[in-house]
C-alpha cells in the first residue's frame, strides 16, 4: 500500500466517505488557497461558511477517492506484541469487535473477545479466554486454563495448551502431533496461513503526523482567533473557546486551562516532546469534532474522559512518531479513535475505549473494555460534486 491509500484509509475516520488534501489534517478546515487545502476560495455553505471539499488528490485538483476504514477494521490493531495483565472485554453494536497483533501476545489473565482473535506471531493464553469467532495465529499457541473459542482455531505452530480447550468450528493446526491435551471441537481440517499479518504496519503507509504537525505550525487559524502560537498561553486561562478551524501551539507540556471547548470542525496540533493532560480539559459541543494531534508522548492521570460516547467518531487523536508513548492512569473513558501506528500504548487502572485503536504495541493493566464502532466509519461510498468556481467579477 502507498502513502496515498494510507491517507484514503483515515479519510474514512471523519465518518466522511473521503478525506482532505494529503496535506492538510482530517476534520478541518485549512484556509482557502494554502497549500494543501482544497477549498474553492469564495465558496460559501448554506450557513455562511466557507464550503470544505471533501475530497483527496493533488492540492486543488478536487479529485476524490471514496474511502475505506482498513485502519479501523478491528477494535484493537497492535504492530508490535500486546501484553494483557488484566482482563479484556470487546463489544460491538453491529458486527464483531475483533483483536488483531502482528507480533506476539501474552494474554496472562482472561479475555472476552465479541468477534475474531489473531495473535499472529504466537500466542501465551493464561486464566480464562473466551473468542466468539475465529482464532488464527502462524507460531505457536501455549498457556494453561480455559479457552473457549466459537469459531475455527488456526495454529501454524506447536499447540501446547493445557487445560480445557473448547473449539466450536474447525480445528486446523500445521502440526497435530504437538496436541498433549484432549480437545472439543467441532471437526479438524487442514491449516493454511494467512496471506499475510492482519494490520497494516508498512511505515511507508503511516500517516505523517509530525510532517501534519509541520504544516499546522505555517498554516493554522491561531491569529485570526487572537490566539498565541506559545503554548504558555494556555497555562493559567480558565476556559478557551476553539471555532471551527486549525490551532497550533509548541512548547507544551501540560494543560493548565480550565476546558477548551470545542464548537465546530476543529483540529489541535500540539508540538513537543511530551504533554500531560488532565481532567475535564477538553469539551466537544453537540454536532462538532475535534482532531487532535500530539507531536510526542501523552500521558494522563486521573478520571480523564475524552471525546463524547455518544459520538465516539467525532473525537480522533493521532499520536506522535516512533517512540512516543500513550501512559494512562485511573478510571478512563476514551471516546474516539486512536491513531499511534509508531507509540507504545500502555493502560493502567479501569479504561473505556468507545472507539478503536490502532497503535505500535498494547500493554494494560486492569481492565481494559473496548466498544467498536466499526459500522460508523463504513457510512458512505461516494464523493460530493464540487460546486463550480467562483464567477470572476
Amino acid at each position: 500500500m502507498d502513502p496515498r491509500s494510507a491517507l484514503i484509509l483515515l479519510a474514512s475516520l471523519a465518518g466522511a466517505a473521503c478525506s482532505s488534501s494529503p496535506s492538510g489534517s482530517l476534520g478541518d478546515a485549512p484556509d482557502p488557497g494554502a497549500p494543501g487545502s482544497s477549498e474553492t476560495p469564495g465558496s460559501t455553505s448554506p450557513d455562511g461558511g466557507a464550503i470544505r471539499l471533501t475530497s483527496f488528490g493533488d492540492p486543488g485538483s478536487g479529485s476524490c477517492v471514496p474511502g475505506a476504514p482498513d485502519v479501523f477494521l478491528n477494535a484493537i490493531c497492535s504492530c508490535q506484541d500486546l501484553e494483557e495483565v488484566g482482563t479484556l472485554t470487546t463489544h460491538a453494536l453491529t458486527g464483531a469487535a475483533s483483536v488483531a497483533v502482528n507480533g506476539r501476545t501474552d494474554a496472562i489473565t482472561g479475555a472476552d473477545i465479541a468477534g475474531s482473535f489473531t495473535p499472529y506471531s504466537g500466542l501465551t493464553a493464561g486464566a480464562h479466554l473466551v473468542v466468539r469467532d475465529d482464532v488464527i495465529t502462524t507460531e505457536t499457541l501455549d498457556g494453561a486454563g480455559v479457552f473457549s473459542i466459537g469459531g475455527d482455531l488456526s495454529v501454524g505452530g506447536d499447540l501446547n495448551f493445557g487445560g480445557e480447550l473448547t473449539v466450536g468450528g474447525m480445528l486446523r493446526l500445521a502440526n497435530p502431533a504437538s496436541v498433549i491435551i484432549p480437545i472439543h471441537s467441532g471437526g479438524s481440517g487442514p491449516y493454511a496461513a494467512p496471506a499475510a499479518p492482519p494490520c497494516s504496519c508498512d511505515s511507508s503507509t503511516f500517516l505523517p503526523i509530525s510532517q501534519e504537525i509541520a504544516n499546522a505550525a505555517l498554516h493554522n487559524d491561531n491569529a485570526a482567533h487572537g490566539l498565541s502560537t506559545n503554548g504558555g498561553g494556555f497555562l493559567g486561562v480558565g476556559q478557551i473557546t476553539l471555532p471551527t478551524g486549525s490551532y497550533y501551539f509548541h512548547d507544551v507540556t501540560h494543560l493548565d486551562v480550565g476546558k477548551i471547548n470545542i464548537q465546530g470542525n476543529v483540529s489541535v496540533y500540539f508540538d513537543g516532546t511530551s504533554i500531560n493532560v488532565g481532567v475535564g480539559q477538553f469539551s466537544i459541543a453537540a454536532g462538532s469534532s475535534l482532531d487532535l494531534y500530539i507531536g510526542g508522548s501523552l500521558t494522563t492521570a486521573g478520571g480523564v474522559e475524552l471525546g463524547d460516547d455518544s459520538h465516539p467518531e467525532k473525537f480522533r487523536l493521532f499520536v506522535g512518531g516512533a517512540g512516543s508513548t500513550v501512559a494512562t492512569a485511573g478510571e478512563q473513558v476514551w471516546s474516539g479513535l486512536i491513531y499511534a501506528p509508531q507509540a507504545d500504548i500502555e493502560f493502567v487502572g479501569a479504561t473505556q475505549v468507545h472507539g478503536a485503536v490502532f497503535a505500535n504495541s498494547l500493554t494494560w493493566g486492569g481492565a481494559l473494555d473496548v466498544s467498536y464502532i466499526g459500522g460508523v466509519l463504513s457510512a458512505g461510498s461516494s464523493c460530493p460534486t464540487p460546486p463550480a468556481p467562483p464567477t470572476a467579477k
